[in-house]
């Protein structure tokens, strides 16, 4: 997360692209790597690292887990024999 020391609510140009920071001074609009270089590069400008994104991200895999145990249940299948036809189109030949 990228935090304005003394600005809230505005927008700004930078080299990767438009930034929009919030009522709090906080811009989510740049990757982590983005944001660590632009802190470094500008000193009005600091980076916090997310933890809330991670854990947030831990607990879908949860839930994906539990999902696929459900999908190992045994389905039902079907056999179904399939015909398919054979259409010949005859010729018509002339002797000439």
């Amino acid at each position: 997360m990228l935090k304005h020391a003394n600005k809230r609510n505005f927008t700004t140009a930078t080299r990767y692209g438009k930034l929009t920071f919030d009522k709090d001074g906080i811009s989510k609009d740049l990757t982590q790597e983005q944001q660590k270089e632009l802190a470094d590069v500008i000193n009005v400008y600091t980076y916090e690292a997310d933890t809330k994104s991670t854990a947030k991200k831990d607990e879908p895999k949860k839930e994906e887990t539990k999902a696929d145990e459900k999908e190992e249940a045994p389905k039902k299948t079907t056999t179904r024999k399939t015909t398919t036809r054979k259409t010949t189109a005859k010729k018509d030949t002339e002797d000439k």
